[in-house]
């Protein structure tokens, strides 16, 4: 984040929401060693997660939906997951969600 020193806690609560799980950890590190404030500690606390799979969150949308073509429907159901809870990207949502309903199809 740029000037990330210079932003107050509810700043950086703002844009936390779109950052990695490898971001946010060095964020976290980054910030318990320098202004340690609790809510942004707390904030980071609440996005990490495990991904779906290493190297899920530095995917492309393109990639992801070509993966979920032969995604189990427990894999499906964790991406579904961990996307409403990290990341929220509608297009990763909307086409995981799309394969579930064509596995239950088929």
């Amino acid at each position: 984040m740029a000037r990330y020193d210079d932003l107050e806690a509810d700043q950086v609560l703002e844009h936390l929401g779109g950052l990695s799980q490898q971001a946010l950890t060095k964020l976290g590190e980054y910030e318990r060693g320098h202004r340690n404030r609790p809510e942004v500690l707390d904030g980071i606390a609440a996005l990490t997660g495990e991904e779906p799979w290493p190297g899920y969150d530095e995917q492309s949308v393109p990639a992801l939906a070509d993966d979920f073509q032969a995604a189990t429907r427990e894999r499906l159901n964790t991406v579904i997951a961990y996307e409403r809870a990290h990341k929220n990207r509608s297009e990763v949502l909307q086409a995981a969600t799309h394969r579930l309903v064509m596995s239950d199809a088929g």
